[in-house]
């Protein structure tokens, strides 16, 4: 009998330490929605929860940036009306302040081409500076190299780091040496550049 108290009681200790935290951040988290229409032209966006202003941005490779909206609500829907556009491919892009998700589209003759499956998504790092102490940590899902580089308020490069293969980092650099001034941190992810100025 004790042992199946114990045994219990592990599995609800468990449960709150693991089951709890994740359903309170999924809560937490915007929810994204793209979807095709039928056999239209047509997009159908859905975004909850969103809780920092949000852009949305259609664009191609060979016509740039074709829509660029930012959404300051919580909750947003929309259906975009693609049959204008010629054929080719296209990316529905949605960046929030922690995570980008990228969406491929097709546009053919006959119709609209949307595959779940190769959705993207990139979580955006999390840069904090304190003194001479700047904290770097970043969720990287996608495997891709990291490389940060420091600049001076002239451009030029007065630090370099590379972190390869990790699906994680959580890194702590000490910027002491460098003389007091602004400086840009760039954290390169894969094809992503990320950007933020401090001061020290």
């Amino acid at each position: 009998m004790k042992d199946i108290l114990k045994t219990t009681t592990r599995f609800a200790l468990l449960l709150v330490l693991f089951v709890l935290p994740k359903a309170m951040q999924a809560k937490d988290s915007p929810f994204i929605s793209i979807n095709s229409i039928g056999s239209e032209k047509k997009v159908s966006l859905v975004l909850k929860n969103l809780t920092t202003p949000t852009t949305i941005r259609l664009e191609s490779a060979l016509e740039g940036i074709l829509l660029e909206e930012e959404v300051t609500n919580s909750d947003y829907a929309r259906v975009l009306n693609l049959n204008e556009l010629s054929t080719g491919n296209y990316t529905l892009t949605i960046s929030t302040s922690t995570r980008e998700t990228e969406q491929p589209l097709s546009i053919t003759r006959t119709g609209l081409s949307l595959n779940i499956n190769e959705r993207k998504q990139f979580y955006a790092p999390s840069i904090k500076a304190n003194g001479n102490l700047v904290d770097v940590s970043l969720l990287n899902n996608q495997l891709t190299s990291l490389r940060m580089k420091i600049e001076d308020a002239e451009g030029i490069l007065v630090f370099e780091d590379e972190v390869r293969n990790v699906v994680k980092l959580e890194k702590r650099y000490n910027l002491s040496k460098l003389p007091a001034g602004e400086y840009t941190i760039i954290l390169q992810v894969g094809e992503k550049s990320y950007l933020k100025t401090i001061r020290k």
